[in-house]
């Protein structure tokens, strides 16, 4: 709805047109209580809109509102109070499915029932994974708890259904002798040091990606991981990593301090070589012309050398769970395994590798057999 001001009495007034319950249309004069006399006009230019805001929502009937109108609302205030990432994601699933499905079935908010929601959840079972769903969840209930505060609805439905299980994750991963032939086949290439550093420290894309040459002690000997960049529907560059555990500092290890040394000098070269037309950044994986390398470029190339050099596929991600297997096959414990990959609690390194930690346990099981020494009756 179109407002403008009018000046009336030396007040600014906000003006728009309305529409009657006939249908006929109006226009309306309200004051900011904003003075005219002196710069004003964009305060009052910003109380305007409000006015015109409060005024729409005022005459929305909620007991005709559709629960997929209502999800969009949900979703245009939720965007003031989340990060990027987070809103992206709940965008891409309200965008995608959530819309499309209700908004199909022309389900009011004041009536949608439990029986709606687990229906949704087993159509879409059919072609999205527990953990999709799961995240679906948070967006539903989090729009009807929303209408629930608002006294809009007497209860939040999605609290009475079944929320779809989340499979046990089974990681895939190289053995040692896949990890390093991934790695000489990748000497030459421009993702290779970035490979090479996922191998070594197990540490997430976005983690790798985010490093900075601050991050990195070369004195002291250590890199520290404290920032990410990643990427949804654009790139976003966060001075923080996934949860507080995800910070953490790795010793230098020669190699990759040796690698880094090179990269560091590389990039001094091209900066004199494309002078003015070098972009300018903190970051350490960068191409010639200083613009930093994008996740979703990883990734791809990622897929590609792999195909290239005829290497099982697996994911880019799956090069931390290869740091895992190999650290685990060396008879680390899982409390080093979390500690090493920042993860935020022993239960999900557990979860995830637990059953690679088979060996340790036939170690220990032989040790207390070895200790009480029971000998089979013959």
């Amino acid at each position: 709805m179109a407002v403008s001001l009018r000046i009336k009495n030396d007040i600014y007034h906000a003006v728009f047109r309305i529409v009657d319950q006939d249908g006929n249309s109006h226009q309306k004069s309200v004051s900011t209580k904003i003075s005219a006399t002196g710069h004003h006009k964009r305060e009052a230019m910003k109380i305007a809109e409000k006015i015109v805001e409060k005024y729409q929502e005022s005459k929305i009937d909620y007991k005709k509102i559709l629960f997929s109108e209502w999800v969009e609302q949900w979703l245009e205030q939720k965007m003031l109070s989340i990060d990027t990432i987070t809103y992206d994601g709940y965008k891409s699933y309200v965008i995608n499915h959530i819309l499309p499905y209700f908004s199909s079935q022309k389900c009011l908010l004041q009536n949608i029932s439990p029986q709606d929601i687990q229906l949704y959840y087993k159509r879409k079972s059919e072609c999205l994974s527990g953990k999709s769903l799961r995240n679906h969840h948070v967006v539903i209930s989090g729009a009807l708890n929303d209408a629930l505060k608002k006294n809009l609805i007497p209860y939040n439905p999605a609290t009475r259904v079944e929320i779809p299980k989340k499979k046990k994750f089974t990681a895939n991963y190289y053995t040692a002798e896949q990890a390093t032939n991934l790695l000489v086949a990748l000497t030459n290439s421009d993702i290779g040091d970035v490979v090479t550093i996922a191998l070594y420290y197990g540490m997430r894309r976005s983690e790798i990606l985010g490093l900075k040459w601050g991050a990195i002690d070369f004195d002291a000997g250590n890199l520290e991981v404290k920032a990410t960049v990643v990427r949804f529907s654009k790139v976003v560059e966060k001075e923080v990593t996934k949860t507080q555990s995800s910070n953490r500092t790795y010793p230098l290890l020669p190699l990759i301090r040796k690698m880094l040394l090179k990269r560091r000098s590389k990039q001094a070269e091209y900066r004199l070589l494309y002078g003015n037309e070098y972009k300018e950044s903190e970051y350490v994986f960068t191409w010639p012309d200083g613009r930093s390398l994008l996740p979703d470029y990883v990734t791809r190339k990622f897929s590609e050398e792999l195909q290239k050099h005829m290497l099982p596929q697996i994911r880019f991600h799956d090069l931390r769970h290869t740091t895992a297997s190999l650290l685990i096959a060396q008879g680390f414990q899982l409390k080093d395994i979390q500690e090493w990959l920042g993860h935020g609690d022993i239960g999900t390194t557990a979860n995830i590798y637990g059953h690679l930690d088979y060996k340790r346990k036939e170690v220990i099981g032989n040790g207390i057999d070895g200790i009480l020494g029971l000998k089979k009756p013959s």
